[in-house]
């Protein structure tokens, strides 16, 4: 399936260095998010057949994309970088609008230790954007009990096994916006193997671009 996207001109710079190749050059082999020629990688957005391109089937354009560094310098970590677009080439009038209003779910799993004093850390980074759109989330049917990247750091307590465990949160920069939301669902405790799973949840509405890198480490 071939997933085609033109990114809004005025950040293809910025998205070269900070989130994927936009610019020649550079294979995505020798970009840190990638490492390879070959990754894998997810994207959601309109199904179409492409007549300039011999009919072939096509998400075009998609709206968001998502993937998992497998090549990171952090053998211990995970890193998922994951970025919502309008469609810069002002070609689908009809299928790419603006603002973005999006939600998307990444799978965690955290092996929980009994020493209160060491809690696994989810750090979140923002990368490329622009203007956040005030009081469009509530077209998402998301949960009440959200946060926000007003503060850099947060520990949120979870009961596992009869006991209190946390998992810290970190901003590596805050955003003075309601319009970034996130929050924890679907959670699992495994009690043979210490292991607390589940989903981390972000919702945006912005006006051309939001990008981000989440990194969690046990």
């Amino acid at each position: 399936m071939h997933c085609e996207m033109t990114p809004p001109a005025a950040f293809r710079v910025q998205l070269h260095y900070l989130f994927f190749p936009t610019q020649p050059g550079l294979e995505l082999r020798d970009h840190p998010n990638f490492g390879t020629d070959h990754p894998s990688m997810g994207f959601y957005g309109a199904s179409c057949l492409d007549c300039n391109h011999n009919c072939h089937p096509e998400l075009h354009p998609y709206e968001w994309t998502w993937w998992l560094n497998l090549y990171g310098s952090d053998p211990v970590a995970k890193t998922w970088l994951t970025g919502l677009f309008y469609e810069g080439s002002n070609r689908f009038r009809h299928w790419s609008h603006t603002p973005k209003v999006g939600k998307i779910s990444i799978p965690f799993a955290f092996v929980m230790k009994d020493d209160k004093a060491v809690y696994p850390t989810v750090t979140i980074e923002h990368l490329v954007f622009n203007k956040f759109v005030n009081k469009q989330l509530d077209k998402l049917n998301i949960t009440d009990s959200t946060f926000d990247s007003k503060l850099e750091n947060r520990l949120i307590t979870i009961a596992g096994n009869g006991a209190q465990y946390g998992i810290t949160v970190a901003f590596k920069s805050i955003l003075l916006t309601n319009d970034l939301k996130y929050w924890l669902s679907d959670l699992n405790w495994d009690a043979k193997t210490h292991t607390l799973s589940g989903y981390f949840n972000f919702a945006t509405a912005v006006k051309e671009l939001y990008t981000t890198r989440i990194t969690f480490k046990n």
